[in-house]
């Protein structure tokens, strides 16, 4: 056996073992504003458009940092300590909080709107709610992953690409929706596993998007 090897092996798994964990912990401190009013409340915060809209907006910003932090890392194999989830928080702040505020006020429009038409016209419009969530989350996830880890493009570029990759990739969006749906519901009843387990799965669903974005462009360029 060697040691020389396994030690090393060890001390990278150390690493990105704390790289985890600092990036959750910088997750929390987003969340905490959420739970606290949450808990202040009477009933589930998701009652409330405000304040709800404006701070679910950050669990938009969150998964952005995280994606970029959690690529730095593992990916380029950056130093673990690196504030990378600040540095993708603070770069173009105002342009992407207002992104996530606008997808978040239209999803919670959206859904609560469908569930009156549901109640009192017909069980049809359970059919509107499931277009608009998907078409909504499935451009929040590209929209997500070219802010996090592409430089350079405009939002007009970006929302063409995210509609360009739903498209080409509909089953993975299909499956970005429904886990973030889960996730969403599962929210009110375990804020601290999602927060810790949720986020940082959906980043690395991104990161894997990413990763078959670039072999599928290195492979057609050999061609």
């Amino acid at each position: 056996m060697d040691v020389h090897k396994l030690v090393e092996q060890f001390y990278a798994f150390s690493e990105y073992l704390v790289g985890f964990v600092l990036n959750v912990i910088y997750l929390f401190v987003l969340a905490l504003p959420l739970i606290l009013i949450d808990m202040m409340l009477p009933q589930y915060i998701t009652k409330y458009a405000i304040p709800f809209i404006p701070l679910a907006a950050l669990y938009g910003m969150a998964l952005k940092s995280a994606t970029y932090a959690f690529y730095s890392i593992f990916v380029l194999k950056k130093s673990y300590y690196g504030l990378y989830f600040w540095h993708s928080f603070k770069e173009n702040f105002f342009q992407s909080y207002l992104y996530y505020l606008i997808v978040t006020s239209l999803l919670y429009i959206g859904v609560s709107s469908s569930l009156i038409l549901i109640e009192l016209i017909s069980p049809f419009f359970w059919v509107l709610m499931t277009l608009i969530v998907f078409a909504l989350l499935s451009n929040l996830s590209y929209m997500t992953l070219q802010m996090a880890l592409y430089d350079n493009l405009t939002m007009y570029q970006m929302m063409k690409n995210a509609i360009t990759l739903t498209i080409i990739y509909a089953i993975i969006s299909i499956a970005f929706v429904l886990g973030s749906v889960w996730l969403i519901y599962q929210f009110q009843i375990y804020a601290f596993r999602v927060i810790a387990f949720g986020i940082p799965v959906l980043a690395g669903f991104l990161i894997l998007v990413q990763r078959m974005i670039g072999m599928n462009l290195e492979t057609k360029e050999g061609n």
